[in-house]
């Protein structure tokens, strides 16, 4: 993934969208990863950017499982060894206009 690196004055100049407690920079047609809360597939959210206040929508473009994360419990002194896995669901978003 290539990441363009735009000075400080087009950074200001882009919306910055709260969604659950993580802010973002959009752009026009771009789309993010956000961690899933109850998003169904093709919903159109509306969230106000923090610099202007203006309405920002999304369109939910699909639901989707994480890949796996280990997930490792270790007791001390008994040696009891619980391993597990454990995958998030995210949403993609897409700008819409």
């Amino acid at each position: 993934m290539i990441i363009e690196v735009k000075s400080s004055q087009e950074r200001l100049d882009m919306p910055v969208v709260k969604i659950q407690d993580k802010q973002y920079f959009v752009s026009e047609n771009d789309s993010i990863i956000v961690d899933n809360s109850s998003f169904k597939e093709n919903d159109i959210l509306e969230y106000k950017c923090i610099i202007s206040g203006k309405p920002i929508k999304f369109k939910v473009e699909r639901v989707f499982k994480d890949k796996k994360i280990p997930v490792l419990h270790f007791k001390n002194k008994t040696r009891r060894l619980k391993r597990g896995t454990h995958r998030r669901i995210r949403a993609k978003l897409k700008l819409v206009k």
